[in-house]
């Protein structure tokens, strides 16, 4: 927690967009990394035991929702409606996505806890309840403009291993895909490649993964990135894959300043215009126009 600490509680404190991937091979520990068990918990968990919410304060807010063969799916309703992935205003995002109140740490880990009870789990040969797809877990308090998100991403499957066919053979196909195209991604920033300036990444657009991390790359947000290894000997092949995956990932500079809101970048215009009018006033002052109402009122 070293390094993930200090991201998650600037963030709940200082204004910080902050994001949290767990990436690795299937059955390697990602989502026990993330949300644990009550004897052995996760980041969610000590991130939600640790949550202060002051009495009186705005309510955190929870979304979830999960990538599913590349379609995105809200966990946060029993029905878990597909929901269609928009790009507006420099943001992408999964459109109608219902949002959870939450007024203390235990109630939003009782909303992430049922939400994550709904994404899509099998059964392969490497684990009993593989995560059939990418969950996102995004948290942000109403009315701040910043936000966290919790990103546990489904396994790397080599289908020899995982034994798939039929329904978990195309599931771990899909799921390939949006850690290749995540991969790409890595590979891409990490080069510097000149189509990077201004967010002009095109293959952020071939996986609805990498879409909804777009900001989480490029955005004013401080990444976090985990890999997750089995300790197993026959596992090495994909051990090394992770970590070579990881240190790549290591190399991506993002920016990491405090998120404005809308009110406060508002208020930050109307006081520089405040301080135009006073200097104006002066220039109209020394020009001897001292004695115009108009004039007075702004060098006040």
């Amino acid at each position: 927690f070293s390094t993930i600490s200090p991201a998650i509680y600037k963030w709940d404190s200082g204004g910080l967009n902050v994001t949290i991937i767990a990436y690795g091979q299937t059955g390697s520990g990602k989502t026990h990394t993330m949300i644990g068990s009550s004897d052995s918990p996760g980041i969610l968990r000590t991130f939600c035991s640790d949550l202060a919410v002051p009495k009186g304060s705005p309510p955190v807010v929870l979304k979830c929702f999960e990538v599913y063969k590349e379609d995105v799916y809200d966990l946060t309703q029993n029905a878990t409606p597909k929901m269609t992935v928009v790009d507006s205003g420099g943001h992408t995002f999964p459109a109608g996505c219902n949002e959870v109140e939450c007024g203390n740490g235990s109630e939003l880990l009782d909303a992430i806890i049922a939400s994550m009870d709904r994404r899509n789990v099998g059964e392969t040969k490497m684990n009993v309840a593989s995560s059939r797809g990418h969950v996102l877990v995004e948290v942000f308090r109403r009315g701040d403009a910043n936000k966290i998100i919790f990103a546990d991403l489904a396994g790397s499957e080599r289908l020899a291993k995982t034994g798939a066919r039929g329904g978990r053979k195309k599931e771990g196909i899909t799921i390939n895909l949006g850690l290749l195209v995540l991969g790409k991604v890595i590979h891409t920033l990490s080069e510097g490649k000149e189509h990077v300036e201004n967010g002009n990444v095109g293959v952020f657009r071939e996986s609805n993964l990498t879409r909804l991390l777009k900001e989480s790359f490029l955005g004013n947000t401080r990444t976090v990135f985990i890999g997750c290894v089995n300790q197993e000997e026959k596992h090495a092949h994909e051990t090394i894959s992770t970590l070579r995956y990881i240190s790549r990932a290591g190399t991506i500079k993002t920016k990491s300043g405090k998120v404005e809101s809308e009110e406060e970048r508002l208020t930050r215009e109307i006081r520089a215009v405040a301080v135009d009018a006073q200097r104006l006033a002066r220039i109209v002052v020394e020009l001897g126009g001292g004695k115009d109402e108009l004039v007075r009122k702004y060098l006040k």
